[in-house]
């Protein structure tokens, strides 16, 4: 049934815009729950994997972390007692939709945490991801559990990696911690854009592994290949969250990422984002004034 039906329910689901985005439509919640109910009753792995696909779509808005993490911010500003949940979203700039998604995530982490330990790896990947798009505790709960027993690097990465998209806790730093000194770059990578999203401290601890990167010392091979993960070198750029408001000293770590960018030959080239995030910052978009910001010298 799902082979013959999923490309309707894509349609349901979703709106495309001509520039290739998409608008979750009115129908997204309804269509969102019914196909989750559905992932433990289809007939074959194919179609499992088929409609797992269309979840991760939808849950994450096609592989957008920053979009993810603006919606559960929304919905965990919900009021208790709000009579109209998909109002509440839609005042603050989301589909009303969204509610209903976000519930039936939430709903159904049993059933991600379940698929997270499948003997077959591309379930145990999708579901990861679904367990870093859905909100609550149960689901971070149960990424940092995985994260102890995944066999396979890149599902351990993308749980890494979709630990950002949950509360700062002390369990979550203490499951990042060793995997920024490991050996992998991948994980270290995955960890420190962790690291610094939720402002773990010290927050040089995360700083130094993206600078490495930055410079071209730590390659995270792999990273493209993950389903939160882009270009490493745009989402690098996370470390500018460090940055403090206009006026206040820099810090140390600080002084490292803005020397870091301005002396990163590859990071002017193929970051295309760069210009925006140093100009979000309020920062020079030449690297000789951010050398000066930073304190150093010319890099010509």
């Amino acid at each position: 049934m799902v082979r013959r039906r999923d490309g309707e329910l894509h349609g349901v689901a979703r709106h495309w815009n001509a520039d290739g985005t998409h608008t979750v439509a009115e129908a997204t919640g309804p269509a969102f729950r019914y196909m989750t109910a559905l992932v433990d009753r289809v007939a074959t792995d194919d179609d499992r994997k088929r409609l797992l696909d269309l979840l991760v779509g939808i849950a994450t808005r096609d592989g957008s972390p920053a979009a993810v993490h603006r919606l559960k911010l929304i919905h965990a500003s919900l009021p208790g007692d709000a009579a109209n949940p998909a109002e509440h979203l839609a005042e603050h700039g989301a589909e009303g939709a969204c509610h209903e998604v976000l519930t039936s995530l939430a709903d159904a982490v049993p059933t991600w945490t379940r698929l997270a330990a499948h003997r077959r790896a591309r379930f145990r990947r999708r579901a990861v991801t679904l367990l870093a798009a859905a909100p609550g505790a149960a689901a971070a709960d149960a990424l940092r559990d995985r994260l102890t027993t995944e066999p396979k690097r890149k599902i351990r990465a993308a749980i890494l990696l979709g630990l950002a998209l949950h509360d700062t806790d002390p369990q979550t730093r203490q499951a990042l911690r060793p995997h920024l000194s490991g050996d992998d770059p991948l994980l270290r990578f995955c960890a420190a854009l962790t690291w610094v999203r939720q402002h773990h401290t010290p927050a040089a601890d995360g700083v130094r592994v993206l600078v490495d990167a930055l410079r071209g010392d730590l390659v995270p091979t792999g990273y493209g290949s993950l389903f939160l993960g882009e270009e490493p070198l745009t989402d690098v750029t996370t470390a500018l969250a460090l940055l403090p408001a206009e006026g206040d000293p820099l810090t140390d770590p600080q002084r490292t990422v803005i020397r870091a960018i301005a002396e990163s030959a590859n990071v002017w080239t193929f970051n295309v984002d760069l210009f925006e995030v140093l100009d979000r910052n309020g920062l020079p978009i030449h690297p000789d004034e951010l050398l000066a910001l930073a304190g150093a010298g010319s890099v010509s």
